[in-house]
């Protein structure tokens, strides 16, 4: 049984030097016991061929309709197919990017998180002009646990569609809905249709005490004076803050979903990065042994260390047109060790290698991608492409007069920042096109029945820009109105309100 399992172990391993030992103790051994020699030689050419690849066949039959089945689902509903494998390995990330890099290049749009469009897992959206796209699920985002992706899904089902932040935090109700599950499901996107993702995250405090007197009145079955009137629900009192920029935005989703999928952090340099570099779609055999130079942004990092105890990396490096492992040797390392740093942009010169059948670099020398002169080349590229026939006018003209012709781009940008200048509005002209708010503020005593009256009014108003809120004690709401206000109006409200007061904002 020892010999047998070692003649297993060689043809398991493909190990051919143990597989020839073992043939010529086979073949010695068949003719010890009376087996003729040939046969004997016969029998073990029928084992050798399992070396490679061997199945019985019921096994090879079976797995031979499993692939064509999953050949024909693919060939035939192929985002269906997508999202039921990304399903299958929405809890490995690395897949995950793996299945979207192929969903790319198959035409199908891998769509971020979204609170209103969303379920657990992974599901096909058909949109309006008949294409299929794939929503990504609410149990693949990291942070964010089954009980709350279920909760959020059977909500929705239940109650239609969430109209704002208050909505939803008002609607799912589950005590994993907290600060680290809010914050992941803001920073992925999934709560963009309610509110923006910095503002939100910003106002995390705000956030949880709104939940916490939410449940508050639920648990002390307190009833809204404005109960199932005109208004919406209350709105969260977020604070004034700066928009997240689009580079965070893409560094909380590789954060969290474990690629980008809003966008790419290459995408607005790529025409830069073509012009300095080979397109890693470009990369053919005829390249391979030469010097090249690819850009992009690094996406991950593997240190290693050698025989001698040094330490190299293996980089993946991607553009917005393909992906491309780069080795950096531990002599390179030592040399420009500051470079090599996740979500970095970088330039990297080296000699293309095909070993395996993949393409690598190796690399000779690397450095980070200087921001300001990629988007200083930027605007002189979108300026000439915007004013490129009057660039060619001001040529003429500048021609004619001994000027500096056509290289003179700084003319260009005086050009078009000058136009820019000439058609913004005036301070005088924003004030008078701002939409006003009216807030009317409720006096303590008031009753459902005002409400109804002042819902008549707001009905039988024509409609404008001026945003109607009702304020009662501490609550702050905002009506569906949205009306053009004028004095016989307010003089309608006054009477209503009694005490109460009336402003625009």
């Amino acid at each position: 049984m020892g010999e047998a399992d070692v003649l297993r172990k060689a043809m398991g391993k493909k190990i051919l030097d143990l597989i020839q030992e073992q043939k010529i103790k086979f073949i010695d051994g068949c003719v010890t016991n009376g087996i003729d020699k040939e046969i004997a030689a016969k029998v073990f050419s029928f084992i050798e061929p399992f070396a490679g690849y061997g199945f019985n066949r019921s096994h090879a039959a079976c797995y031979g309709i499993i692939g064509y089945q999953t050949a024909y689902l693919k060939a035939h509903y192929p985002a269906a197919f997508m999202a039921a494998l990304m399903t299958s390995d929405q809890d490995n990330i690395d897949r995950i990017a793996i299945e979207a890099s192929e969903c790319q290049d198959m035409g199908i749009a891998v769509l971020a998180p979204d609170v209103n469009e969303s379920f657990e897992d992974f599901a096909v959206i058909s949109m309006e002009d008949g294409s299929e796209k794939i929503r990504f699920g609410f149990n693949a985002i990291k942070n964010v646990g089954h009980v709350i992706a279920h909760e959020i899904v059977a909500e929705r089902k239940r109650g239609g569609k969430f109209k704002s932040l208050g909505d939803f935090l008002e609607r799912v109700q589950t005590k994993d809905l907290n600060k680290k599950s809010i914050d992941a499901l803001a920073k992925v996107g999934a709560l963009d249709s309610l509110g923006e993702r910095n503002q939100i995250i910003e106002s995390m405090e705000q956030i949880l005490m709104f939940t916490k007197n939410i449940q508050k009145q639920k648990n002390s079955n307190q009833v809204s004076l404005f109960g199932e009137t005109i208004l919406e629900t209350p709105q969260v009192p977020l604070l004034e803050v700066a928009p997240a920029s689009k580079s965070q935005q893409l560094k909380w989703e590789k954060e969290l979903l474990g690629l980008y999928v809003s966008g790419h952090p290459v995408k607005e340099y790529q025409s830069y990065i073509n012009k300095v570099a080979t397109p890693l779609n470009q990369l053919t055999p005829e390249l391979v042994g030469q010097k090249i130079t690819v850009g992009g942004v690094i996406q991950k990092i593997q240190k290693i260390l050698t025989k001698r105890q040094e330490t190299m990396l293996f980089v993946m490096m991607e553009d917005t047109l393909g992906k491309i492992e780069v080795l950096v040797f531990p002599k390179v390392l030592e040399r420009i060790a500051s470079v090599w740093e996740e979500e970095k942009m970088v330039l990297v010169d080296g000699r293309l290698s095909d070993k395996d059948g993949v393409y690598k670099l190796i690399v000779d020398d690397a450095k980070e991608l200087n921001r300001g002169e990629i988007e200083n080349h930027m605007r002189i590229e979108a300026t000439k492409k915007a004013y490129g026939s009057e660039k060619n006018d001001h040529h003429d003209d500048m021609n004619s007069s001994g000027g500096s012709g056509s290289n003179d781009e700084s003319s260009v940008i005086s050009h078009q920042s000058a136009e820019i200048s000439d058609s913004l509005p005036l301070p005088s002209e924003i004030s008078e096109t701002k939409s006003h708010k009216l807030i009317v503020t409720l006096p303590n005593d008031a009753t459902p029945d005002m409400i109804h009256k002042l819902s008549g009014i707001f009905n039988s108003c024509k409609a404008g820009t001026c945003k109607v809120y009702l304020h009662h004690q501490a609550n702050k709401l905002e009506t569906p109105f949205s009306i053009e206000h004028h004095s016989t109006l307010m003089e309608e409200i006054k009477t209503i309100i009694q005490s109460g007061s009336t402003e625009l904002a």
